[in-house]
């Protein structure tokens, strides 16, 4: 089965998912509408010309939108915060401690063979 051919599909499936922490497909997020899957597009449905009657309805229903989606995540964020601050335990050190220092940001000959930390310092 070649994969490229259901790359459009797998796109469109993931877009049209809700997304936890928002609570609203991607999709959605992005246009403030969920998609019509459509097949047939009639050429008439393009060819509408003139000002949309709808459109200060839709600018305020996006602004809406976009109103709810930031509550949404910052729900998200703060009941993260929370299970993260349940467990965290603030790490204080005092001038003379004695600490490991790690090697990742350290310019060393060979990282292969260097320990991941050094110390205790």
């Amino acid at each position: 089965m070649n994969w490229a051919k259901l790359l459009s599909s797998a796109e469109f499936t993931y877009n049209n998912i809700r997304n936890f922490s928002t609570k609203i497909t991607p999709f959605k997020a992005l246009y403030g509408y969920d998609p019509d899957l459509r097949i047939d597009i009639s050429p008439e449905d393009s060819t509408i010309k003139g000002e949309a009657p709808a459109a200060h309805d839709r600018i305020t229903r996006l602004t809406e939108l976009r109103q709810q989606l930031r509550d949404h995540l910052l729900q998200s964020q703060e009941r993260q915060a929370k299970y993260y601050n349940q467990r965290h335990q603030p790490k204080l050190f005092k001038r003379g401690d004695l600490v490991k220092l790690s090697t990742r940001n350290l310019r060393l000959k060979d990282k292969k063979l260097q320990p991941r930390w050094v110390g205790p310092l």
